[in-house]
């Protein structure tokens, strides 16, 4: 196979042609047991104060990359996040830890399935004090099978990872701000983030081998050229013209939800719709410990708006449509009922108050489509309608939000960046010991027999303005996990994002959700990403492994120093602590 031509360079965006080496030069590189100096994350001075210390032993992860059957075990060592005249350079290495030698598709992609991507894209940059994901820079739009991003290449010729080689890869990324001291790198698979690493200034770039002047390789099993473990390989490196889309820079934003998840002012009555997951455990009627706080500010708001010459305040309850009817219908009722009793103490005799109950009869969002989970929540509510006082204007809402990803109707999300971002958090080589466990045993959608999963749950660490949720997610028992039937959807999962899984403030009634890439702007729910595991599942059959995941959400005030975790089909678990610097 013939090398590929050198691609044509603009001034406006390059690698200096000086960094670039020759064909003579690039096979002595290729396999050089060497690396150059201040490569190595800590190496240089960084550009600000505010990054954490580097780590004597370097910011190095093991785990699994791939994605589903194509998942090897591996090691990544972040070696620099260097800021270049007109670009940011990731220098990573990576080392199969297999006992057989892998094939290089998908290693580190998540633009494609079933082992198509050969590109980098499952590396970001999360400025997480500034609320920014950088993205990697490609020679115009990103292609799959044609791996045009701007970084290292597999050499042409026969390629495969070796185990116990040592590789040494770069990936570009668009420059970096002057101020920006620290990043924390998302890395493919189940490997987790680093967080904390350093950002240093690299004027003059090191040399890198160019793969239009790198030989044909033969690295098969029984070739003389395949390198051996323990070597060093520096992989060669495409740089070219870069077509710069907006979403390669993206603001960052928290969603957070509260009690009211919507509000309709009909002539003069007006109905104020609950958040049912907020007010009570799953599948119970009875209000949680911090419901009265909760609904402090819904109460005193009854109490001014509501008129008690025009009888009654009515409380109705609803369910989503999963379970039997009947079952729907008394949950519906006797949830009502509790937040009927509730409103009675503490609004007094001045109204008269009746409840109901609906069951699964009266949805507000349509179930069963790629946004299942959260037309679920929509329909678990409580609604409480009343007619308005004459004095009262019938604005519909005391609080502007800006529509988010998944949300429809006048549904009350709040997308927010925050004023203050925090410091970056340090790096975490693991996430420590489970805060909690729980297991489930369900029907996968297109299997037949049941299967059990186990949930482990670390406690969380702020990021910035952000809070890590880690978590292993492990099949127990019975048929594969295969995305190909949905049965992932159980648990809704969706570009980096658990959409089942959420953390609560039960003092305050906040809902804490996944931080979205990009402001919402009419895009369609399939177009938005959220900061979290880049590619999702690793492991698919029973006793294969573990499947980590994480995802990044607002952060609450510093005085909090726990929440509830809402994890779907897995319940409640209370008081997950937030693990402080």
């Amino acid at each position: 196979m013939p090398a590929s031509a050198p691609l044509p360079v603009p001034p406006a965006l390059r690698r200096p042609r000086a960094g670039l080496l020759g064909a003579a030069a690039v096979l002595a590189l290729l396999l050089a047991g060497c690396v150059p100096a201040g490569n190595r994350a800590g190496g240089a001075d960084p550009s600000a104060a505010s990054a954490p210390p580097a780590p004597a032993e370097g910011f190095v992860r093991e785990g699994d990359l791939g994605w589903m059957d194509n998942a090897s075990p591996g090691r990544i060592e972040i070696l620099a996040v260097e800021r270049e005249p007109d670009s940011t350079a990731l220098r990573f290495r990576y080392t199969p830890l297999g006992e057989e030698s892998a094939p290089p598709r998908h290693t580190f992609g998540v633009l494609g399935w079933h082992g198509l991507d050969t590109t980098l894209s499952g590396f970001s940059l999360i400025d997480a004090v500034g609320q920014r994901r950088y993205r990697l820079l490609f020679d115009g739009e990103p292609q799959i099978q044609a791996g045009n991003h701007l970084g290292s290449r597999q050499p042409n010729g026969l390629f495969e990872w070796v185990p116990e080689v040592e590789y040494d890869l770069v990936a570009y990324f668009p420059r970096l701000p002057e101020d920006l001291g620290a990043v924390t790198v998302v890395a493919p698979g189940n490997i987790g983030p680093f967080t904390g690493v350093p950002v240093t200034d690299v004027p003059e770039p090191e040399p890198v081998p160019s793969l239009s002047e790198t030989p044909f390789v033969d690295w098969r099993p029984d070739s003389e050229e395949r390198p051996a473990p323990g070597e060093r390989v520096t992989l060669p490196v495409v740089d070219g013209p870069v077509t710069a889309p907006e979403e390669d820079v993206a603001e960052l934003f928290g969603v957070t939800e509260t009690v009211v998840q919507n509000r309709e002012v009909e002539a003069d009555t007006e109905t104020v719709a609950l958040r049912a997951d907020v007010l009570f455990d799953f599948d119970e009627a009875t209000l949680t410990d911090g419901a009265r706080g909760v609904l402090a500010e819904v109460i005193e708001e009854t109490r001014r708006r509501a008129d008690p010459e025009r009888p009654p305040i009515t409380i109705v309850g609803h369910t989503d449509g999963i379970g039997e009817d009947a079952y729907n219908q008394d949950l519906s009722e006797r949830r009502a009922e509790a937040v009927r009793e509730l409103l009675a103490a503490e609004l007094g005799p001045e109204f008269a108050y009746e409840s109901e109950g609906r069951g699964s009869e009266d949805p507000v969002a349509t179930e069963g489509g790629d946004d299942d989970s959260e037309a679920r929540a929509r329909n678990r509510r409580v609604e409480i309608s009343y007619h308005y006082r004459e004095t009262t204007t019938s604005t519909a809402s005391p609080t502007t939000v800006q529509p988010t990803a998944g949300a429809t109707g006048d549904v009350q999300q709040h997308l927010d960046r925050a004023e203050e971002g925090g410091e970056p958090a340090p790096f975490r080589p693991g996430p420590g010991e489970p805060a909690a466990t729980r297991t489930v045993t369900l029907q996968p959608w297109g299997n037949a027999e049941e299967t059990t999963y186990r949930l482990d749950v670390y406690p969380f660490f702020r990021d910035g303005a952000f809070l890590v949720a880690t978590f292993d997610f492990t099949v127990v028992s019975g048929e594969d996990l295969n995305p190909g039937t949905n049965s992932t959807d159980h648990f809704g999962y969706r570009r980096g994002a658990f959409d089942d899984f959420a953390a609560f403030d039960p003092a305050t009634g906040i809902t804490y959700r996944h931080v979205q890439i990009g402001a919402t702007d009419g895009r369609d729910e399939n177009e938005i990403g959220r900061v979290g595991t880049p590619a999702w599942p690793v492991h698919l059959t029973a006793g294969a492994g573990a499947n980590r995941g994480f995802f990044y959400l607002p952060a609450p005030p510093p005085e909090v120093t726990a929440l509830h975790v809402n994890a779907g089909e897995f319940g409640l678990i209370e008081d997950v602590p937030i693990q402080q610097p």
